[in-house]
């Protein structure tokens, strides 16, 4: 059978479920996925979480350099954090596919040069992939624009949603990895 897990609260929920029997979180774009490989492989943990009052995030006039990130070796974790600092997740084991109307979405969805299904990132373990999924305006990794195929990604790595330049292109997204 399968199920849709929802990246909120990790609530197992059947496969034609719109939104998440427990928290309400929209889970339409959620890959439906087999159900015993779904318990086998969960954790209690939740996995995503727009940034929220008990989620630090570093306050927009601080200069970059002292901003402060998650320190990924402590949560044994890989994250996206957002340029503007408004917005960070750690990723999923798996795919997951971003844009405005996927994972990440909240975000995304005041970002017009962000398409509705833009890119997929691919975590295994401790390697991390990106594939642009044709976007309109493509994906780019420190100001290179991924082309076909997928792309390694690194700690410190900028990814460019929708842009290449997060000074003058303020409708794209701009995430930092963090490893």
């Amino acid at each position: 059978m399968k199920v849709r897990v929802c990246p909120n609260c990790k609530e197992i929920n059947e496969a034609g479920a719109r939104t998440c029997a427990k928290c309400g979180a929209d889970i339409r774009t959620v890959r439906p996925q087999d159900e015993d490989f779904v318990k086998q492989n969960i954790t209690e943990e939740p996995k995503a979480q727009p940034a929220k009052e008990d989620t630090p995030v570093p306050e927009k006039s601080a200069p970059k350099s002292e901003q402060t990130l998650p320190n990924a070796d402590a949560l044994d974790e890989i994250w996206l954090v957002s340029e503007d600092g408004q917005w960070k997740t750690p990723i999923p084991e798996g795919e997951t596919v971003f844009g405005r109307e996927n994972f990440g979405g909240e975000y995304f969805d005041n970002k017009r040069f962000v398409s509705r299904t833009h890119m997929k990132l691919i975590k295994l373990g401790e390697l991390l992939q990106l594939q642009d999924l044709e976007s309109s305006n493509g994906t780019f990794i420190n100001g290179k624009r991924i082309e076909k195929g997928i792309a390694m990604l690194n700690n410190g790595d900028l990814i460019g949603m929708g842009g290449n330049d997060p000074k003058t292109q303020k409708d794209a997204a701009y995430l930092k990895v963090v490893m």
